[in-house]
C-alpha cells in the first residue's frame, strides 16, 4: 500500500525568511490577503482579506499589540506597493526596532497621521495599523472615521483595528459600528478571556508572544 502524507507541522519558530520564501505563503498575497501566519493544526497559511471593511485585533496588554506588529512588518513585505502606517498614541512601539520603510506616529505625531491616512488612495495603498485604537478614534469626528471604516477598503484604505474587548462594549458611536460590522480578525489572547468569538474551548492554554487566534465567521484557528 501507499505510504500516508506526512502530518503537517508548523516549526516552534518561524523564520522571516522562510515566511517570505514559502510558495503558500507567496501565493496568498497574490489572491489579495496579506499572510499573517499559520494555521497550527494545518498549516495553511492565514491572512487578513483585504476587501472586507477592516480586521479587528483585541488585545490584553501592550506586548500583545507589539508582537503582532513585528509580525505584520514581514507579511506586508509581500505586497508589492503596499505600504504600512501605523498609529501608535500610547508608544506601544517604542521598545521595538520600527523599520524606516514605516510610517511612524507615535503620540506627538498624531495630527500628522490624519493628514497621511486621508492622503492613502487606490494608487498608493496602505495597511493602517492602529494600536490602542480606544485613545486614537475617539480624537477624531465621526464624519472623518466612519467613512474610513465603512468604504475605505475600496480606495486602498486597509485598516486592521486594535482595541481591548473592555472598548467595545461601551455606548461610543465608533465602537459600536466595529462591533457591528467585524467579520474577520485575530484574539492576541486566549478565547476564553473575551467574548468575541462564540465558541466553546475546551482547556485552553494561555498563548506565547508569537500566537494568536484567527478567526472568520465561525472559523476559528490557533496560528
Amino acid at each position: 500500500g501507499k505510504r500516508p502524507l506526512p502530518i503537517p507541522m508548523v516549526p516552534d519558530e518561524v523564520l522571516s525568511y522562510d515566511l517570505v520564501n514559502d510558495p503558500q505563503v507567496i501565493g496568498l498575497s497574490h489572491k489579495n490577503i496579506l499572510p499573517l501566519g499559520y494555521d497550527m493544526n494545518s498549516a495553511v497559511p492565514l491572512g487578513m482579506t483585504l476587501d472586507n471593511k477592516f480586521f479587528l485585533l483585541n488585545y490584553e496588554d501592550e506586548e500583545q499589540q507589539g508582537s503582532f506588529y513585528e509580525r505584520l512588518e514581514i507579511s506586508v513585505s509581500l505586497i508589492k506597493e503596499m505600504r504600512l502606517i501605523v498609529v501608535d498614541p500610547e508608544n506601544v512601539l517604542k521598545h521595538y526596532d520600527v523599520s524606516d520603510k514605516v510610517h511612524y506616529f507615535n503620540d506627538s505625531r498624531l495630527s500628522e497621521a490624519q493628514v497621511a491616512i486621508e492622503a492613502v488612495d487606490d494608487e498608493n495603498p496602505a495597511i493602517i495599523y492602529i494600536l490602542s485604537a480606544e485613545r486614537y478614534l475617539p480624537t477624531l469626528m465621526d464624519d472623518v472615521v466612519l467613512p474610513w471604516l465603512k468604504n475605505g477598503f475600496e480606495f486602498g484604505k486597509h485598516f486592521i483595528i486594535s482595541c481591548s474587548q473592555k472598548w467595545l462594549l461601551k455606548i461610543d458611536s465608533k465602537a459600536t459600528f466595529i462591533k457591528g460590522n467585524y467579520k474577520e480578525g485575530m484574539i492576541l489572547m486566549r478565547i476564553t478571556d473575551q467574548n468575541l468569538v462564540q465558541r466553546i474551548v475546551g482547556k485552553e492554554d494561555y498563548l506565547n508572544s508569537d500566537e494568536a487566534y484567527y478567526w472568520r465567521g465561525h472559523k476559528v484557528a490557533k496560528t
